[in-house]
């Protein structure tokens, strides 16, 4: 367990008078490297003006690590600007010219009306989740983080998505639920690390013959959606745990399915699929069957 001891500067508080102290501390402290700060929102607010942000870091160069006390121990991980009040539009160049910025894994940016991303953004090495909810629009160089595992972006008034998210090969969820679609894009097919996928609640009723290219696909969940009929080459992957299509329009399931030997859930409640196919699913797969 890291020691309070270790930091070069504790800030305790998000009071303006400490907030005053603490920008004075930074300006003349070039060679600082660890700071303590007790009160996350404090240290946003502090670098939310962009001139204060030059200020505090011209000639600092050796910050490597922000830390508190719920994770003392820890890096920097994971910057969450959901709970700020105010909206951020745009992330631009100078927001990750920061060394410390270099080790964060997480970035959230839901409720922040973010339209514009700087492609620095691609320069993040190990960020690898981005959660981007209740946004107008997913800026293009969200889809330039080669590293990212997991991207969420709900209920953010999107009818399409564009062909350049192939190119997040690492990517291993994607949640796109709650949003207006109403074709879904083949390129996902390319993305073949995909092991869980949620398009719920959107207005796609059609989906291509090339998702069985997603052979490590476990988790599909298509609730709520208008998709009547699934193509042959998804009933053949092989690693369903949770198949999850509960009201969704689905009307049809083809016989002899594979055993699916992972599988743990197969919900199809407020489905139209007849009661003697029902019957037969539940006689396959027992009582993993939620009708």
């Amino acid at each position: 367990m890291t020691e309070l001891e270790d930091f070069e500067l504790k800030i305790m508080s998000s009071n303006k008078e400490e907030e005053g102290e603490a920008k004075t501390i930074l300006m003349a402290s070039k060679d600082l490297k660890n700071i303590l700060w007790d009160k996350y929102q404090a240290l946003l607010t502090l670098f939310s003006d962009k001139k204060t942000k030059t200020e505090i870091f011209k000639g600092m160069k050796k910050i490597e690590k922000i830390v508190y006390p719920s994770a003392l121990n820890t890096m920097w991980t994971g910057i969450d600007f959901s709970s700020v009040r105010a909206e951020i539009p745009r992330l631009s160049d100078d927001f990750f010219d920061y060394p410390f910025l270099q080790d964060i894994w997480r970035l959230d940016l839901s409720n922040k009306k973010t339209t514009e991303i700087s492609d620095k953004i691609s320069q993040l090495k190990n960020l690898k989740e981005v959660f981007f909810n209740h946004n107008d629009s997913l800026p293009k160089h969200l889809f330039s983080i080669k590293s990212l595992e997991t991207l969420v972006s709900r209920f953010n008034n999107i009818q399409t998505i564009p062909d350049e998210i192939q190119n997040l090969t690492s990517l291993q969820g994607l949640n796109i639920a709650d949003n207006p679609i109403e074709v879904f894009p083949k390129v996902i097919s390319n993305l073949t690390n995909l092991t869980w996928l949620n398009i719920k609640n959107t207005n796609i009723t059609e989906i291509p013959e090339e998702i069985g290219k997603l052979t490590k696909l476990e988790q599909p969940n298509f609730e709520n959606c208008r998709i009547k009929k699934l193509p042959e080459s998804f009933w053949q992957l092989r690693e369903f745990r949770y198949m999850l299509f509960s009201f969704s329009n689905l009307e049809e399931i083809p016989d002899n399915l594979p055993d699916y030997p992972r599988l743990d859930k197969f919900d199809i409640r407020g489905t139209n699929i007849p009661q003697d196919r029902i019957e037969k699913l539940i006689d396959q797969f027992g009582d993993k069957v939620s009708y």
